[in-house]
């Protein structure tokens, strides 16, 4: 049992995952923050978000 056996991960890009892995370690926040930073990023969408750990993007 591994990471992608967690409920609501499911066909994840590489290249998010990995973006997202160096996200949490560098900033200190949730995966699932990391993951919607990266995907956001990639998609060039805009993220808005009452969590306080999203501001640790910018």
């Amino acid at each position: 049992m591994g990471f992608f056996s967690y409920a609501g991960i499911s066909q994840i890009n590489r290249d998010i995952l990995i973006t997202s892995l160096q996200l949490f370690a560098e900033h200190n926040v949730d995966v699932v923050d990391a993951i919607v930073h990266a995907t956001a990023k990639q998609q060039d969408w805009d993220v808005f978000s009452f969590d306080q750990d999203m501001k640790k993007f910018t």
